[in-house]
């Protein structure tokens, strides 16, 4: 990632996947999935993120009609504010 910019939205579809970054977001460290599908590991993933402090910042998912299951990636950033 580059230094002082922070994913702030997320867009995809297949397998093309677009990033918006922004400055001065006063958020901490950022986390990101992968994305795959939304399955029991990956909410225990965003459980213990969660745990840490971490909130979902920005979120992505695709509907591909050609595939079985849908993709879904995650951002989570510490220090942003948010609570619940």
């Amino acid at each position: 990632m580059a230094t002082g910019k922070r994913i702030t939205s997320v867009g995809g579809w297949k397998d093309q996947w677009i990033f918006v970054l922004n400055e001065e977001t006063g958020w901490g460290k950022q986390r990101y999935t992968l994305p795959t599908p939304l399955t029991a590991s990956r909410r225990e993933w965003i459980d213990a993120r969660w745990k840490e402090g971490y909130r979902i910042t920005a979120l992505g998912g695709d509907d591909d009609p050609a595939a079985d299951d849908d993709g879904w990636l995650f951002v989570m950033s510490d220090g942003t504010g948010l609570t619940e």
